[in-house]
């Protein structure tokens, strides 16, 4: 499948337009202090530190409420039961089920900027070919499936479209569309943007 620039961009502007909830929570800003795990120590930046035992709370964002309800607005479709959540080789995942589909976000958290380059280079790496996209100004790559991976501090989002339909959403977009906006929709709430 092909993605064209323009219609990513139509479906980031619509997106834009729909997901507002995030930016005025205040609940995790994406920067280190908030993205690294409680009670980690390091130098003050925020990244010094391992990835800890739990998932740190921009991780756990990808199920919480808020995001739950900006990703109804988002997509226009609502789950057919109430997400579920994992926490497996610090990876926080959280499960999405649809009545046509299932998509799952996931954190994997990394001990820092270093690692989780290395990290979402080889994820890209893995596939044959990639599509380039930049989400709110972090390194972002959509997979042949549709599925969306983005690099922030250290994390790596990956918006796993792979078992949802080829168009899904309210109207229904490309799923890798629909990937671009979920990742949107997340990188706002950690950025607040």
């Amino acid at each position: 499948m092909t993605i064209h620039p323009r219609s990513v961009l139509a479906a980031a502007t619509a997106f834009t337009l729909l997901a507002t909830g995030c930016a005025s929570s205040g609940t995790g800003d994406g920067t280190g202090a908030s993205s690294t795990a409680a009670g980690a120590t390091g130098s003050g930046t925020g990244h010094a530190a391992a990835a800890g035992d739990a998932p740190s709370p921009a991780a756990r964002m990808v199920c919480e409420a808020e995001v739950q309800e900006d990703l109804v607005a988002t997509l226009r479709v609502s789950p057919s039961k109430p997400p579920t959540a994992t926490w497996r080789d610090h990876v926080y995942a959280c499960s999405y089920t649809y009545p046509t589909g299932t998509m799952v976000l996931s954190v994997k958290e990394l001990a820092d900027d270093q690692a989780a380059v290395a990290y979402y280079a080889a994820r890209k790496q893995s596939f044959a070919t990639t599509t380039a996209q930049r989400i709110d100004g972090q390194d972002a790559f959509t997979a042949p499936n549709g599925s969306v991976f983005v690099r922030k501090d250290a994390k790596v989002l990956q918006v796993d479209v792979s078992r949802l339909p080829a168009r899904f959403g309210q109207p229904p977009f490309p799923r890798a569309i629909a990937a671009f906006n979920v990742a949107s929709t997340v990188m706002g709430c950690w950025t607040g943007g």
